[in-house]
């Protein structure tokens, strides 16, 4: 068994051997948009640091999603608040849908979710309000490789 230890807090979408996404997970039920802001400021994913087409940055009840168009922008407020209670329902066994899940657990869940984006598996998505943003995610992941480390 893995420890808690050794799973990652990040992981990359990589399409053609170039980074197309850097995933934060940070599973605090306080993650609001603002929180969200600073800490993407903070680790450098606002252009300053890396400049990635895509930044996400997930709990379990959020995922804050940024596109390019905020690069370089540290204070832009995530373009897509994506329901990730709703999308993580998808990857939950029947007796644990509403407790808090461990890093691990979170951490398998996300990757699965990514995996499946990346096979243009989008059941987890059927709630979801489409939008341009989420579109132009969707094709970047498309036939690409989730890898788990640090961005």
């Amino acid at each position: 068994m893995i420890s808690t230890s050794s799973i990652p807090a990040a992981l990359l979408l990589l399409k053609d051997w170039q980074a197309v996404a850097a995933i934060d997970i940070r599973n605090s039920p306080l993650l609001t948009p603002e929180f969200a802001t600073e800490f993407r400021h903070a680790v450098g994913n606002d252009g300053s640091r890396y400049s990635f087409p895509f930044y996400l940055l997930v709990s379990q009840e959020h995922g804050y999603l940024w596109d390019k168009a905020t690069l370089g922008q540290p204070d832009a407020p995530p373009t897509i608040d994506l329901p990730m209670a709703t999308i993580l329902k998808n990857y939950s066994r029947a007796d644990d849908p509403d407790r808090r899940l461990s890093s691990e657990a979170m951490f398998w869940r996300i990757f699965r979710w990514l995996l499946d984006l990346t096979l243009e598996r989008r059941e987890s998505l059927k709630d979801v309000a489409p939008s341009a943003t989420l579109t132009a995610f969707l094709r970047a992941v498309e036939g690409g490789i989730v890898q788990p480390g640090e961005a």
